[in-house]
């Protein structure tokens, strides 16, 4: 089973005597069991990998999995999401990143498995996009480009 995070194009950065001070927009590939991940790294730096986010913050048990492969295909010991439309750095370290460790077989046995059910929270469900065609999910609908009224045409 293959997952692609994002798409590619990459570049270094370095210091005044041409060592790598970070790399940007690197592809990564990680396979865990049966499943590889692709996505695309934002920065790798010595001992980190960062991703930017254009979104709101969430909850670090779901937006910490992008870094936490992220980390672990680069071989990285902290993962930071750095959210563009506010002051907030969201760190992993190493402790945390073991946390995802843990929970990694299990949720690689349901991606696998191809078992995609809801796990609806009221923080999740309050950033996520698609609350409003999710049966299961803990906010109200909302009008929008994704209407929950399957009735209503969108204009």
């Amino acid at each position: 089973t293959r997952v692609a995070i994002c798409t590619p194009s990459s570049a270094t950065s370095r210091s005044p005597d041409n060592s790598p001070l970070f790399s940007i927009e690197i592809p990564i590939t990680h396979t865990i069991g049966p499943l590889t991940l692709n996505g695309i790294a934002d920065w790798i730096g010595n001992d980190f990998v960062l991703d930017f986010k254009t979104g709101q913050r969430g909850d670090r048990a779901i937006t910490g999995w992008q870094p936490w492969a992220y980390a672990r295909a680069t071989g990285q010991s902290t993962a930071v999401l750095a959210y563009l439309r506010s002051p907030h750095l969201e760190i992993f370290t190493t402790a945390d990143l073991e946390t995802f460790d843990q929970r990694a077989p299990e949720l690689i046995h349901q991606i696998h498995r191809g078992n995609f059910h809801p796990t609806p929270a009221p923080a999740t469900c309050q950033i996520c996009p698609y609350a409003p065609l999710c049966d299961a999910s803990t906010t109200s609908p909302t009008s929008g480009p994704f209407d929950a009224d399957p009735t209503k045409t969108i204009a």
